[in-house]
């Protein structure tokens, strides 16, 4: 049941387009997706897409004149959780916001692309991240009224891992 979808073939998106009428988009039951007029020469990219799972984004392969069969493995996200306190206090901060940045993209203050906010309560958050970046790490931030925003260095993404991110 995993999506698959063609990203990128000689530089193009066209093929993007024709698959959601023509081309396969999901995998069997036993996680096999097949197409049998797949380009006989050059490389296709690839996205593969599996609630539950870290994204695979922008996978290539290469395809010379014969039948190709490659195996994807899908890994578990990274789960960022933490606290998020009054630093002089250290009482929990009852609503804030939590959201990670892109890090390196230009024309955003910094470098820093935000995504959209995940609402934390009583102090405690918890998020999901299945995309992997780019770069290999992001930016986070805890956001609530009345209080400095507090950001984080720069954080490893690790795909399947727990990482502990507490702001005051």
């Amino acid at each position: 049941g995993a999506e698959v979808w063609i990203w990128n073939w000689r530089g193009t998106q066209t093929l993007t387009y024709l698959q959601k009428s023509v081309l396969p988009t999901t995998t069997d039951e036993k996680g096999l997706w097949s197409w049998d007029d797949f380009p006989v020469d050059g490389s296709i990219r690839l996205n593969i897409i599996k609630s539950g799972f870290a994204l695979v984004l922008n996978h290539e392969i290469e395809s010379h004149g014969e039948a190709i069969e490659t195996t994807i493995v899908l890994r578990h996200p990274q789960i960022v959780m933490g606290t998020v306190v009054d630093k002089v206090t250290m009482q929990p901060i009852p609503e804030f916001v939590v959201n990670r940045a892109f890090e390196g993209v230009t024309g955003h203050p910094g470098g820093l692309s935000w995504t959209d906010p995940l609402r934390g309560r009583d102090g405690n958050y918890r998020m999901t991240v299945s995309q992997p970046p780019r770069n290999g790490s992001y930016t986070y931030r805890a956001i609530a009224d009345g209080y400095e925003t507090s950001t984080s260095e720069s954080t490893a993404y690790k795909e399947g891992e727990t990482t502990v991110l507490n702001f005051e």
